[in-house]
């Protein structure tokens, strides 16, 4: 019971949070030159991922012995949660300034170039106004995604793409085993 417990959570964050989770972050360290690259291999990984789920679902034809090879596999992205280090984005947000810079400086060492100084690119006084406190951080919400007619348009726009994306492939991905011919086959090939 604990196993299946675990299994379904495990599939429910790897198919749910996982693949959003990921691109954002990769596309948080990612410079604007090399995104759209980033993009296109991101999504690689997850057609790879679909391409190896058939294999081994023919391989493997006992469901139990099949949900435990693929929960067993998935195992060590968990550690990722506690390996990876947050984005300099996400730690200047939540006011968290000196992380932020130690993670600018060892992508700069990464990079093999010098490394910049967040407080005087971004202006920030990491003293704050009244003492030893960073300066108050500001708060949004999902109102902020409907603030002018551009950022709205821009807003129902993604929201209609990744809603008929999702919907078209998910359509085609569960309805694979109901086409002709070999269901393994048909999922391999989609």
């Amino acid at each position: 019971m604990a196993a299946r417990f675990f299994l379904a959570m495990g599939i429910t964050a790897v198919a749910s949070g996982y693949l959003v989770v990921g691109f954002v972050y990769v596309m948080e360290f990612i410079g604007m030159k090399y995104r759209t690259w980033a993009s296109v291999h991101m999504h690689t990984f997850f057609a790879v991922g679909t391409l190896l789920v058939a294999l081994t679902g023919y391989f493997v034809r006992t469901w139990w012995l099949y949900q435990l090879v693929l929960s067993t596999v998935t195992v060590p992205f968990i550690l990722c949660c506690w390996v990876l280090p947050e984005t300099p984005f996400w730690l200047l947000s939540e006011g968290r300034y000196e992380e932020a810079q130690k993670i600018v400086d060892i992508i700069a060492k990464w990079n093999r170039t010098s490394s910049c100084k967040l407080s005087e690119l971004l202006s920030l006084d990491l003293q704050g106004p009244v003492g030893n406190s960073p300066t108050e951080v500001q708060k949004h919400n999902l109102s902020y995604l409907f603030y002018n007619w551009s950022i709205a348009t821009r807003t129902l726009t993604v929201w209609l793409i990744w809603f008929t994306g999702s919907l078209g492939f998910y359509s085609f991905s569960l309805n694979s085993i109901n086409l002709g011919g070999n269901e393994y086959l048909n999922l391999f090939l989609l």
